[in-house]
């Protein structure tokens, strides 16, 4: 049977350096090699903390298509109903990546609902 791996609360120390170095395709590229096995929660978590990152490191055309693709599993799973945290960081960074992309947001008055009712203090100057 598969051995479970554990969903990442942070991303490697090497990872992260990259990132603050303003190496993000390079951190994107080890990340990607560092997760070979991860799946469903594990999958989805390191994929939100590199996008978070990408978000905060000025890189939201990186970003942005990770953010959406987050947000679609998002619609196709219960992971709000049993992480509502996780979700909330998903849409927050979605709807900030996306604003400040300039990007259209077809949905965004849904989303900020849902927002408010997963983490209000997550909503706090996106409304």
């Amino acid at each position: 049977a598969p051995v479970p791996v554990a969903a990442p609360e942070t991303l490697p120390d090497e990872i992260e350096t990259l990132f603050k170095n303003g190496q993000a395709a390079e951190a994107m590229r080890r990340a990607s090699a560092a997760a070979v096995g991860l799946t469903g929660r594990a999958g989805f978590q390191r994929n939100l903390l590199l996008a978070e990152r990408l978000l905060d490191n000025r890189s939201g055309a990186l970003a942005l298509p990770l953010f959406r693709a987050l947000l679609g599993q998002l619609r196709t799973t219960s992971l709000t109903q049993w992480e509502p945290a996780v979700g909330a960081r998903c849409i927050r960074g979605y709807l900030q990546c996306a604003r400040s992309s300039n990007a259209k947001i077809e949905d965004e008055r849904e989303l900020i609902d849902e927002l408010m009712l997963l983490d209000p203090s997550l909503a706090v100057g996106l409304v």
